[in-house]
């Protein structure tokens, strides 16, 4: 009722497009806060900003550094693989999509055809409510994305030692772009509802 009475339909176009600006804007002030020496090199696009502010804290920081990459998500550090000369995946010519592919590779890093930890062994699943929506366009589910970041946190802080011998093969990242999709769908039928 407040976004209608406000008129920022007309302003922002839709709830979507005015997310893609307040986390855009969270990105910078998250950038001034914890890495202020690295605030002149961020990104000068809504898009590419929305992008930054998807990252967790500890991908923030690799991103300003450096362009790492890992074979698996429990791989040491010491064992990533970087540029010599520093390469940062966020600097100020940096594109949405650029941020957002790099992203998805370090979150579910692609298996090497060399890699000999291909045996199946455990499969986890999420309760589908994740992608539950009311009527009015909130979540309704039991479990949120917030718990799903933490659950693989644990999953793969659990298995880091484990490294040479097991892979996890984490699917988050499609979990929380499907329920991006679906919160964005429940917004807009909750739009033409009225």
């Amino acid at each position: 009722m407040w976004w209608e009475a406000q008129g920022l339909d007309r302003l922002f176009g839709s709830r979507s497009n005015w997310t893609k600006w307040y986390r855009a804007g969270e990105a910078i002030e998250k950038v001034h806060a914890q890495f202020e020496k690295y605030a002149d090199k961020l990104p000068a696009t809504r898009d590419a900003l929305y992008e930054v502010a998807l990252l967790q804290p500890d991908e923030l920081r690799l991103c300003l550094e450096n362009r790492f990459t890992r074979t698996s998500v429990t791989q040491d550090e010491a064992d990533w693989w970087r540029p010599k000369k520093p390469q940062p995946v966020i600097n100020s010519g940096a594109t949405a999509g650029s941020i957002r592919s790099w992203r998805n590779n370090w979150r579910e890093p692609r298996q090497p055809r060399t890699d000999k930890r291909t045996l199946p062994f455990i499969t986890i699943h999420i309760h589908g409510s994740l992608y539950d929506f009311d009527k009015s366009g909130f979540p309704t589910g039991e479990i949120a994305p917030g718990q799903v970041v933490e659950i693989n946190q644990k999953i793969v802080d659990l298995l880091k030692p484990l490294d040479a011998f097991v892979r996890v093969d984490s699917k988050f990242e499609h979990l929380l772009e499907g329920y991006d999709k679906r919160r964005v769908a429940a917004e807009r039928r909750k739009g033409k509802a009225r």
